[in-house]
């Protein structure tokens, strides 16, 4: 997210910290599930046996996939408005909020 000094430019974000305990999860089918609900979440405009392949068990079987018992957790975000001055959108041309930082200046 642009501004006028380097020093206040900022980024939108999401993120989450999780503490618990991990393991390893044995069972295939168990594992070839989550990976799936993964694959869903991120493309889910595609369809297994449709748009692709799915994972063979010799493929699951070389993927070591954990679950976390989540005992605490901690979440941060920063989201700024649709109108932000300057604000970079993927897929749309960038185009810098002010011609000069100066000017901008004067005006506030």
């Amino acid at each position: 997210l642009p501004a006028q000094y380097a020093l206040n430019f900022s980024v939108e974000y999401s993120g989450v910290a999780v503490f618990g305990r991990v393991e390893i999860v044995r069972d295939q089918t168990e594992a070839a599930q989550a990976l799936q609900l993964l694959l869903d979440k991120y493309a889910p405009h595609l369809r297994p046996d449709v748009h692709y392949r799915p994972s063979t068990l010799e493929e699951i079987a070389r993927t070591t996939v954990y679950r976390i018992k989540i005992e605490r957790w901690s979440g941060k975000r920063k989201v700024a408005p649709a109108d932000f001055p300057g604000a970079f959108r993927f897929g749309e041309p960038a185009e810098p909020p002010w011609t000069d930082w100066r000017e901008q200046e004067a005006k506030s």
